[in-house]
């Protein structure tokens, strides 16, 4: 991990390796333990942790899981049969988060891509889609990163990058 790949999404200053815990992460029907890398800004001394693509913010399930809950919902199937390792309390608890950040992860994706590359991404005419489809048709305006081909990853990627407390 070199310090230079990572700036601090607090105040975009340098950071340093300053350590790295284990975490237990749910998949499927197993737990893996991960280590996770954490850098400290030497400007104004926050601390973060640098999470790989596959893990979702405060998220005890990976990201494949979380997306494939909301890709099933947004298909219609109904929260009780929704094929997943979580609970049915979890599995609303995430869609109602998702639900209500969606609006604001896409306004987020809109502005990261005007500020960046001056490209306008229309709400207009994509405002019959899903809010995934809607994240989806935006974030692959961007250019290729390299991760994993989830649009929860992708985008938790790039707003991260640029905002602090937005993620999904």
């Amino acid at each position: 991990m070199s310090q230079k790949d990572f700036v601090c999404p607090k105040c975009e200053g340098s950071t340093h390796f300053h350590g790295f815990y284990e975490r237990k992460l749910k998949f499927a029907d197993s737990v893996i333990v991960t280590t996770i890398a954490r850098v400290k800004c030497t400007f104004c001394n926050a601390t973060h942790a640098v999470l790989p693509d596959f893990i979702s913010p405060r998220k005890h399930y990976s990201a494949a899981e979380v997306e494939d809950v909301i890709v099933d919902k947004e298909n219609g199937t109904p929260d009780e049969h929704i094929d997943s390792s979580a609970s049915v309390s979890t599995i609303k608890r995430w869609l109602k988060a998702f639900n209500s950040k969606a609006p604001n992860i896409l306004g987020a994706l809109q502005s990261i891509l005007f500020s960046l590359y001056g490209v306008i991404a229309s709400a207009i005419s994509i405002s019959t889609l899903s809010w995934l489809s809607r994240i989806k048709d935006i974030i692959n305006q961007f250019p290729d990163i390299e991760c994993s081909n989830m649009i929860l990853s992708k985008t938790n990627l790039w707003i991260l990058s640029h905002f602090q407390d937005i993620y999904i």
